[in-house]
């Protein structure tokens, strides 16, 4: 079960809390959602989405954490419309704390080829790095075709 919240007066995008719920009492959900959000920093996972149909940018389209933290970049996803016709690539990269020498591609995907409408990426245990605070996650693509689009980034504060 996905548990949608948006903290107060924040604008951040919204936290998503996934929690396998068994109980069906509202109040109960919402009450263990909402500790879960209280403890985001030491094991929920916080998805950022995104959507739109023009260029996603990577000024825009980025996770950065709280500053005093590290995290675990977990995954990412993007559901387009229709499948893109114009050869561009979709490219998550690491904006590095260190400056731009340290910038480094961690993925990168054409959905023109193969007509691809859905993408996921998901880093296992050992695609996962620590990420520290400063440090940013940002997506970008062009969009020549104006496609809508449903983009989420996955991690985790430790």
């Amino acid at each position: 079960m996905s548990t949608d919240f948006k903290r107060p007066g924040s604008s951040s995008p919204e936290i998503i809390v996934e929690e396998d719920l068994a109980r069906d009492s509202t109040l109960e959900k919402v009450h263990i959602a909402l500790e879960s959000i209280r403890d985001a920093d030491d094991n929920a996972v916080v998805t950022a989405k995104f959507t739109g149909a023009a260029a996603i940018l990577a000024t825009t389209a980025k996770i950065a954490p709280k500053l005093s933290s590290q995290f675990r970049f977990l995954g990412v996803s993007c559901k387009f419309s229709a499948a893109p016709a114009t050869s561009e690539s979709l490219v998550v990269t690491l904006d590095s704390r260190f400056g731009s020498d340290y910038d480094v591609i961690l993925y990168t995907v054409d959905p023109s080829v193969g007509a691809v409408t859905s993408i996921v990426k998901s880093f296992d245990n050992d695609d996962i790095f620590t990420y520290d605070s400063g440090d940013e996650i940002t997506v970008a693509y062009t969009n020549t075709d104006t496609r809508t689009y449903g983009l989420q980034l996955k991690y985790k504060q430790l």
